[in-house]
């Protein structure tokens, strides 16, 4: 995770300083900031590039079991920028400054796809944690830049007087605020999309880190606000001169933002080394038996009502246990394969020989439970029981495919779509008429997010998991006679275990595991009628469900899923 760190840290330094320079030029500045990059940076930046290489060459080729993955090909765009910038003086400047941004950016998108919350999570978090580096990335850079005129003087680059410095700094304020909004934004996405539950944060090493890093994002959030409370504006005057009415003492300020997002990429590198805990763990009622002391203790184990990671148990001792005053109970749950923590509670007595615990399980897998019995003559007593607890129900043959739904008509998108073009093309023209920019920050800003919002009305992109009968159409027609059919082969094979109405309430179920899933709530609505075949017809092993491809006809199949959809939407 050092090296992950390490990894993100440098490729943000080094791609930065271009990212903060090339979009400084693009807003019609003259000052050639990437003069004084190739004059003066070139030595750290080179550091940063090795570091980099290093970096990935050592997680690639050394630590990898599986062998060099995509990011491999960071080494050889590194490489390239490595040498764009010691053969800077033969390469034109507008090659240059377009070049080396553009390898940067593909470096980052290379890193991100590679990264466990990356490509893997869908298109939407995909691109939000690209918009979150490079947001980060474009922040640092221009600290560091800012820091770099500081520190080595302007005498490199004309026409970059002392006014201009402070110019500058002022308009890279200005800038900070959007950045900070778009990795605020991006990191909620990625947050919405790799945490399920906020109670993991405590319970899972994930959760830890990401705390961490909110706990810097709110301090950096907290040292901008109070440092525009020291300022008379927000926006640089419009005078020919250009002189910023700046109130603060930028270095010390610049360099405790630094800091602050130094650390916030520490955390990020190693946050793209841990399985987030993106799914939900899957939670049956199991009872156990548990051997303590020779004596039988029975443990129930119920999901609480209205959540997906907490759960009851329920612990009945013998009588024989009962007469030897048993003072407490005390528990622990560790997960042996996931990055989960150990969760430690305690077990009340709730009547003559029951006793209840709550418990959460943030992730799923393999999970060991100790129960200890704190008896009156000192003496503790312990049992222990392994469980399962399995993700959603998909298990076998599981693929991942590129799903473009169709274009969705809406008159709100249209209206924001347009809307956010049209505020950006105004921004452009006040920029050439030479209005004053004063104005230009909250309009881009709001017209960004309309172009954003507005941008779903184009195409709506994701990635899913899915199987191959996932998008296949019931070749069966939805009629009363398909569903009579259906419910005689459903009465048949899945009676026994979902009861004849689908509740979860057949004999096995209420024998064995207690109720399973509702076929008539709303969560049917979600699974595809392809879905449902696919488990009908090779079962799911994680909930000990039988496959039924040699006991039923594909036909039969079908018309079992259209009797299941009569359960919550009626017979036509």
């Amino acid at each position: 995770m050092l090296i992950a760190s390490i990894k993100i840290l440098s490729l943000v330094l080094l791609t930065g300083p271009f990212f903060f320079a090339r979009l400084n030029t693009a807003s019609g500045n003259e000052t050639d900031l990437f003069h004084f990059i190739k004059t003066r940076l070139m030595v750290p930046l080179m550091l940063f590039a090795v570091m980099y290489l290093l970096s990935v060459i050592m997680e690639e080729f050394v630590f990898a079991s599986t062998g060099p993955g995509p990011e491999a090909l960071n080494i050889i765009l590194s490489i390239i920028i490595t040498i764009l910038l010691i053969k800077s003086d033969r390469v034109t400047r507008n090659l240059y400054i377009n070049l080396v941004p553009a390898l940067g950016l593909l470096m980052i998108v290379v890193h991100t796809y590679c990264s466990q919350s990356g490509f893997n999570s869908g298109i939407y978090p995909f691109l939000g944690l690209i918009i979150h580096v490079v947001s980060v990335a474009i922040w640092l850079g221009g600290l560091g830049i800012l820091l770099a005129l500081y520190l080595f003087g302007s005498g490199s680059i004309e026409p970059l007087a002392n006014q201009y410095k402070k110019h500058l700094e002022y308009r890279f304020f200005q800038t900070t605020l959007i950045l900070l909004l778009l990795s605020l934004v991006s990191g909620a996405i990625l947050m919405t999309s790799n945490v399920h539950d906020f109670a993991v944060m405590d319970f899972t090493r994930y959760g830890r880190y990401l705390s961490i890093k909110l706990y810097l994002v709110a301090a950096i959030i907290i040292f901008i606000l109070l440092e525009i409370t020291r300022l008379k504006s927000l926006f640089v005057p419009a005078e020919a001169d250009q002189k910023a009415n700046l109130k603060t003492n930028t270095i010390p300020a610049n360099i405790i933002k630094s800091i602050l997002l130094v650390f916030i990429l520490l955390c990020s590198g190693i946050l793209t080394r841990i399985d987030p805990p993106k799914i939900a763990p899957f939670i049956n009622p199991q009872t156990w038996q548990l051997s303590v002391e020779g004596q039988n203790v029975q443990i129930d184990m119920q999901p609480v009502a209205g959540s997906t990671i907490d759960i009851r148990f329920e612990v009945f001792l013998p009588e024989t246990l009962m007469q030897m005053q048993p003072l407490n109970m005390e528990f622990d749950l560790y997960a042996s394969d996931t990055d989960a923590g150990t969760y430690h509670g305690e077990v009340i007595q709730v009547s003559q020989n029951s006793f209840q615990g709550e418990a959460t399980l943030p992730a799923p897998g393999n999970w060991q439970l100790v129960l200890n019995v704190n008896m009156a003559d000192g003496a503790m007593l312990s049992g222990n029981q392994s469980f399962v607890v399995p993700s959603q129900p998909l298990v076998e043959d599981v693929r991942t495919y590129l799903s473009i739904s169709a274009i969705t008509y809406s008159h709100s998108n249209i209206i924001k779509f347009l809307v956010g073009i049209g505020l950006v093309l105004v921004y452009g023209w006040m920029v050439r008429r030479g209005f004053s920019r004063q104005v230009s920050s909250l309009l881009v800003l709001v017209g960004l997010a309309g172009f954003a919002l507005g941008i779903s009305f184009l195409i709506s992109v994701t990635l899913v998991r899915t199987y191959p009968s996932t998008y296949w159409k019931n070749p069966q027609t939805y009629s009363s006679d398909s569903i009579n059919q259906g419910r005689i082969k459903y009465i048949e094979h899945c009676s026994e275990c979902h009861g004849d109405n689908g509740a979860g309430d057949g004999g096995w179920a209420i024998d064995n595991r207690g109720r399973i899933p509702d076929l008539a709530s709303q969560h049917m609505d979600v699974h595809t009628d392809g879905e449902l075949y696919w488990w009908n017809a090779r079962g799911i092993s994680s909930l000990e469900m039988p496959p039924f491809e040699n006991e039923i006809s594909d036909t039969d199949n079908w018309n079992i899923i259209y009797y299941i959809r009569s359960l919550r939407h009626g017979v036509p």
